[in-house]
């Protein structure tokens, strides 16, 4: 069999490692900024050179391409103070068999299957029925209810925080959750003290912000001012929510969450059906350029 250069897949690494650059630059000091005007890749190896491939194996080194940037520091007003064509990085440049060679072992790059970004609501083998929210880019959390008094929880790994008061603070008014809940539901939500209701604001925004420093303590104020804005900085994929909540969301909103705790009472009266997560057309495939994106 002969083996076939994926070029496809070797140009999409090439163009997410150039837009990863460009998205470092520039670096801003306090007197003087660093702009990238220009990357060069040096593309120098062939694909199916054998030879050069076995003395990296041999040797136990790296089978890579040198990327350059065209790198330009200029003062505050823009002024030009130094140009220089330097060395960034070396890239492991991808084999005719869709391997690279690291350190002189050849490793096959796997494609990996994700689950997308999207809201979807199951019923676990605890009998609770929870909305799971895996976001884009952000914090992933869930909400659920608990049978026995009704009351729904936002939770981040294994720490469940009361949501009645983030829908508060978020701009949902009473009314509308006795619309969507009933109100028994919204009674037993809103029985809750001050002391809790204001931690509960605290700690969801710290979770969001990966706030884990002590030292820096949120305030309740700065939590619930800003507790909608790091909530939106969640994102979704408007095709999923579309499927699953029956509208379209491309960020976490109050409504985003109102419609996930709506579908937890219609799955357990038995109105809806649960969501099936492992079916292929919520499912997106990611390669080696993706990899190279993200890091």
């Amino acid at each position: 069999m002969i083996d076939m250069p994926d070029n496809t897949t070797w140009d999409n690494i090439k163009t997410s490692l150039t837009d990863g650059l460009r998205q470092v630059f520039p670096i801003i000091g306090k007197e003087r900024d660093l702009h990238l005007e220009g990357i060069e890749i040096k593309d120098d190896k062939d694909s199916s050179d054998y030879a050069s491939q076995k003395q990296a194996i041999l040797n136990k080194i790296n089978w890579t391409v040198p990327v350059y940037g065209n790198l330009v520091l200029k003062d505050k007003e823009g002024k030009v103070l130094e140009k220089s064509k330097t060395r960034l990085l070396s890239i492991p440049k991808l084999t005719n068999r869709n391997t690279i060679i690291y350190n002189g072992n050849e490793y096959s790059i796997a494609n990996q299957i994700r689950l997308k970004p999207g809201v979807y609501t199951n019923t676990g083998d605890d009998g609770v029925t929870r909305s799971q929210f895996n976001v884009g880019k952000g914090a992933n959390f869930s909400i659920w209810q608990e049978p026995a008094k009704g009351i729904f929880y936002i939770q981040f790994n294994q720490a469940s925080i009361p949501l009645y008061p983030i829908l508060k603070e978020t701009g949902v008014s009473d009314e509308e959750l006795s619309s969507r809940w009933g109100k028994e539901i919204l009674d037993s939500n809103k029985n809750i003290s001050e002391v809790k209701y204001k931690n509960a604001i605290i700690k969801v925004y710290n979770k969001l912000t990966y706030n884990k420093d002590e030292e820096k303590e949120t305030t309740y104020d700065t939590a619930r001012s800003e507790l909608k804005n790091v909530l939106s900085a969640a994102t979704l994929d408007p095709l999923v929510t579309k499927a699953t909540l029956k509208k379209e969301y491309s960020s976490v909103t109050p409504d985003t969450i109102l419609d996930a705790s709506r579908k937890i009472l219609k799955v357990n009266r038995g109105e809806e059906q649960p969501d099936d997560r492992e079916s292929l057309i919520y499912k997106s495939v990611h390669g080696a350029d993706d990899f190279i994106r993200e890091s």
